[in-house]
């Protein structure tokens, strides 16, 4: 059987209210209490090593350890997809929640060319940028006063991810924007955009959804400005993001509690050895977080068939769940369902 990882996790409850995951929901309701479930459901073919579920038809592997600026595009051009929107709601790494911010997909012949989250569509050079605050522009005519206020995040070239806040422009230099920074040395010739949200402190994705479906192998990715690094995705066929992965909200918001996880696999009748999956569970207990611990801590439970696991845990605030499932013992099954239950209860 597979190794089960040297941690646990102990929890001493006087007078529980509640015994399984119905029971707990129905214990808060008796408190007046606003509930919200979230509940993802999803399957994949059958891996040797573990891997996080999601429904974007590429691997997720990699989440960011600090705040950034993420870009949206399509896996590959999708005329479907021209002028087309895609909501996005993030949290920063303090859990406050951002959005539905709406980006417009580009439509200048390739949707898969990246573009910052909350673009207005707005494309330049930079002709000079001499380390000052103004930067000169290659293409844009007339006022800019429109754009103050607004930001400028450099797409591509030496600043890419730099997001500087436009202050205003000159009547006598229409096309020279005057920013917050004075770190545009070198900035010739990067490519940057106008846009009316920084977006330069997203850290996890809470929702994505998209106007019309992808096909044909385009699914919608939101990674770096390159996509060499993919966070979420919306997959061929679908309009959500789905991932069993999770990432609670600030105390002051709302409660968040790991409730249910269901996994299971059908075998085939000729089977003759033991066969099974593992489930891993990585998350930080409230109790543990009161207490002054900080670090995550993960479970892996090896099953057969199937397995309901009913924690009702109680999370600890701006945290993250990382669901991941794998087979054992080179397990005949085709693929693993899960489906996991969050509960977020309003104080």
């Amino acid at each position: 059987m597979a190794t089960i990882n040297n941690s646990g996790y102990r929890r001493i409850i006087a007078d529980r209210m509640f015994e399984d995951y119905k029971s707990m929901k129905e214990y808060f309701r008796s408190k007046w209490k606003v509930l919200k479930e979230i509940i993802f459901e999803g399957h994949q073919l059958s891996t040797a090593t573990f891997a996080v579920i999601d429904g974007s038809d590429f691997t997720i592997a990699a989440q960011l350890s600090a705040a950034a600026v993420v870009y949206l595009s399509t896996l590959a051009d999708d005329s479907n997809q021209d002028l087309k929107s895609v909501w996005v709601t993030y949290q920063d790494n303090t859990g406050l929640i951002h959005g539905p911010i709406e980006h417009i997909l580009n439509d200048d012949a390739d949707t898969s060319v990246e573009a910052a989250l909350g673009n207005e569509d707005i494309n330049d050079v930079i002709d000079t940028g001499e380390g000052g605050k103004t930067i000169l522009l290659t293409a844009l005519a007339g006022t800019l006063n429109q754009y103050a206020g607004m930001y400028m995040v450099t797409q591509s070239g030496a600043g890419v991810g730099d997001v500087n806040l436009i202050i205003s422009n000159t009547a006598a230099t229409p096309t020279t924007l005057t920013v917050t920074d004075n770190t545009n040395a070198g900035a010739d010739d990067d490519i940057i955009q106008i846009q009316e949200f920084p977006c330069n402190d997203f850290f996890r994705v809470r929702e994505m959804y998209c106007e019309v479906a992808p096909i044909d192998a385009k699914t919608i990715r939101l990674g770096n400005h390159d996509s060499t690094a993919i966070y979420a995705g919306i997959g061929e066929t679908a309009r959500y993001m789905a991932s069993s992965g999770f990432f609670t909200q600030p105390a002051t918001v709302c409660d968040s509690y790991l409730g249910r996880i269901k996994a299971s696999f059908p075998t085939e009748n000729t089977v003759t050895v033991n066969v099974g999956a593992s489930l891993s569970v990585t998350f930080t207990p409230a109790e543990a977080h009161v207490n002054g611990g900080t670090a995550a801590i993960t479970i892996e439970i090896p099953f057969e068939g199937k397995i309901d696991w009913q924690p009702c845990i109680k999370l600890a605030p701006a945290t993250d769940v990382i669901i991941k499932v794998k087979k054992i013992n080179d397990a005949l099954h085709d693929e693993i369902f899960l489906e996991a239950s969050y509960l977020e209860v309003n104080i």
